[in-house]
């Protein structure tokens, strides 16, 4: 009995200084961690609704700067790449490096390793937007320590921009079309939220616009009319804001009525009548008609399997349809070919 207590008195005793010592160690990181950045109780993060990786308008920053008692916004994107192969992935953000020190005053660096350092990341992304897309040189925002650009920050203003919902956002166009390309697509967006969005748009003061917005109208229960009424004032808006650019509609994609369609509200006969009085509206507004549906819907007229695996959003296949049919605008606005015709079967 004697050897059984104090067995059980060592054991207690033993957990009782771990317990002792981990809560010490505990309280001293933390008292270490708040004097280390006094002023993180005065930083907020803010990020995309459906997911962190999704980018957020540019314009947001000027609009979290107003709010008052904001001293300082930091845009901030998350990237991931492959090294090799798929089991070396890796994940980073890109900041701004000028703002970063501003905003975290705790991390101290010496101006020469930030100099050097900001030399040297210009020096990666030129190198490697040189070898991938030569003629984007000099287009990387020189503020950043990697290849995040800022659109508005192009001498010219950006050639091409696409607005839309989550199909235009996803699309990966500079790679797709070889070329700076605008990508003012944002996921869940609406006729009208797009509509309260072209400041945007109009500021990058670019050469053509590509519009493909209004299924997720179609989706929230609007009719194809109601559809039409809203995407022709869109159109319209759009062409007075910009009047020496080339806009050009584009018709809703076909669906896949057996994965897509909740109820009769929206089908894919549904989705070729709002294309049709879309159509009209465009033309009313002087813009071109660029008819994607035909181009990505089968024989029954409804979104090819190959381009697709939900039945609403495209896969790698389709979005490469699409860059096909969006390439001879571009060529057109330019008077210049590209290798992506021979990539993309044209």
């Amino acid at each position: 009995m004697r050897n059984k207590r104090r067995s059980l008195l060592t054991i207690l005793s033993l957990a009782a200084s771990l317990f002792l010592l981990t809560t010490l160690r505990t309280v001293l990181f933390e008292l270490q961690t708040a004097s280390m950045a006094p002023a993180q109780e005065l930083r907020l993060i803010t990020r995309h609704a459906y997911s962190f990786v999704n980018p957020m308008p540019m314009a947001y920053l000027e609009r979290v700067r107003s709010v008052p008692g904001v001293r300082e916004v930091m845009p901030g994107n998350w990237f991931s790449g492959i090294y090799i192969d798929e089991s070396n992935f890796f994940g980073q953000w890109t900041v701004d490096q000028e703002k970063l020190f501003t905003i975290n005053p705790e991390l101290q660096v010496p101006d020469d390793q930030k100099t050097a350092e900001r030399l040297t990341m210009q020096a990666r992304a030129h190198a490697a937007i040189t070898t991938m897309m030569p003629h984007a040189l000099g287009l990387i925002d020189d503020r950043l320590g990697c290849l995040q650009y800022q659109l508005g920050d192009f001498p010219h203003g950006v050639p091409e921009d696409l607005v839309g919902d989550s199909l235009t956002e996803r699309g990966e166009w500079w790679e797709l079309l070889e070329r700076p390309v605008a990508n003012r697509g944002v996921a869940g967006d609406t006729v009208a939220a797009v509509r309260a969005r072209l400041d945007d748009v109009a500021a990058l003061d670019p050469r053509i616009v590509f519009v493909l917005v209004g299924i997720n109208d179609l989706l929230a229960g609007a009719s194809p009319e109601a559809l039409a009424a809203r995407h022709a004032s869109l159109i319209a808006e759009l062409r007075g804001r910009l009047p020496r650019a080339r806009i050009v509609a584009e018709s809703l994609l076909p669906i896949r009525d057996e994965l897509v369609a909740r109820d009769a509200e929206l089908t894919s006969a549904t989705v070729r009548r709002a294309n049709e009085l879309c159509r009209r509206g465009a033309a009313a507004a002087g813009a071109d008609w660029l008819d994607l549906h035909a181009r990505l819907a089968d024989p029954e007229g409804e979104l090819d399997p190959r381009y697709s695996s939900d039945g609403l959003h495209l896969s790698g296949a389709g979005y490469r349809a699409w860059a096909a049919a969006v390439l001879p605008y571009l060529q057109a606005q330019d008077g210049s070919g590209s290798n992506l015709s021979r990539r993309a079967g044209l």
